[in-house]
C-alpha cells in the first residue's frame, strides 16, 4: 500500500489529464480494498480534483475501519493519513452566487421598466435573498403603477401576481442596524435593510438605486452597476 500511494505522488508530477476523483477510488487505494487495482488504473498518471468533502468522506471511512478493525486500527489511521498526501486539487462545487436583491431590481423587470434588461442582468443565475419588505414594496408600486395605468390595471395586477414567484429567500435583519445605518448614510429604513443584510452576509448588493448603491459601495458592498 506504500508503495502504491508514493506511486500515485509520483505520477502525478507530470500528468496528462484532469479526473474528478471520489472517495471510493482514493479509499480503495488507501485501505487496499478488493479493487484496489483498478481504483489505480482509474487515476494513474492523471492530476486529481475532488469537492472539498472527500476529505470528510475519507475520514469516515477510515473512523469506520478502526472501528471495525481488530487491534489494527493503527495501520487504518497510518493509512488515511498517507493519503492525505496525495496531491488533489479541492475545489468547491459550482453553487449559484447569492446577492440581496431590492425592490428597484424587482419590479424594473416584473413590470418592464426602461432598466429592466440591466435589472436581469444584476441577478441572473443568482440565489436571492432580501428582507420581508421587499413584498410590501412590490405590492406598493403595483398600487401606483395601477392607479398611473389608463385600462391597463389588470397587466399590472397580473405582472405583480407573477413576481411573487420569483424564488427569494426572506430574512429578517437586524432592526437596530437598519436605524442605524439609515441614520448614517441618509438612506429610508426600507432601504438599509437591504443594505444591513448585504453587510452581515457579505454578499453584493443588486440594485438600482443610486443613493443606496452609493452608500452601499463607500461601506465596501459590492454594488452591481448604476443606471447612468
Amino acid at each position: 500500500m506504500a508503495a502504491t500511494l508514493s506511486g500515485l505522488s509520483k505520477h502525478d508530477a507530470s500528468p496528462s489529464e484532469a479526473v474528478i476523483c471520489d472517495a471510493s477510488v482514493l479509499a480503495s487505494i488507501a485501505f487496499g480494498d478488493p479493487h484496489s487495482l483498478e481504483a489505480q488504473a482509474l487515476i494513474r498518471a492523471k492530476r486529481l480534483i475532488a469537492p472539498g468533502i472527500v476529505r470528510y468522506e475519507m475520514a469516515h471511512i477510515a473512523v469506520r475501519k478502526c472501528a471495525a478493525a481488530t487491534g489494527n486500527a493503527a495501520s487504518v489511521e497510518a493509512a488515511f493519513a498517507k493519503s492525505l498526501r496525495v496531491p488533489i486539487r479541492l475545489l468547491g462545487p459550482s453553487w449559484p452566487a447569492v446577492v440581496i436583491c431590492d425592490a428597484s431590481v424587482l419590479a424594473s423587470i416584473a413590470f418592464g421598466d426602461p432598466h429592466s434588461l440591466e435589472a436581469q442582468a444584476l441577478i441572473r443565475a443568482k440565489r436571492l435573498i432580501a428582507p420581508g419588505i421587499v413584498r410590501y414594496e412590490m405590492a406598493h408600486i403595483a398600487v401606483r403603477k395601477c392607479a398611473a395605468a389608463t385600462g391597463n390595471a389588470a397587466s399590472v395586477e397580473a405582472a405583480f401576481a407573477k413576481s411573487l414567484r420569483v424564488p427569494i429567500r426572506l430574512l429578517g435583519p437586524s432592526w437596530p442596524a437598519v436605524a442605524e445605518l439609515a441614520r448614517a448614510n441618509g438612506l429610508s429604513a426600507y432601504d438599509a435593510s437591504y443594505l444591513q443584510l448585504a453587510l452581515t452576509l457579505r454578499v453584493p448588493l443588486a440594485t438600482l438605486d443610486e443613493r443606496l448603491g452609493q452608500a452601499a459601495q463607500a461601506l465596501g458592498v459590492r454594488v452591481g452597476p448604476l443606471p447612468g
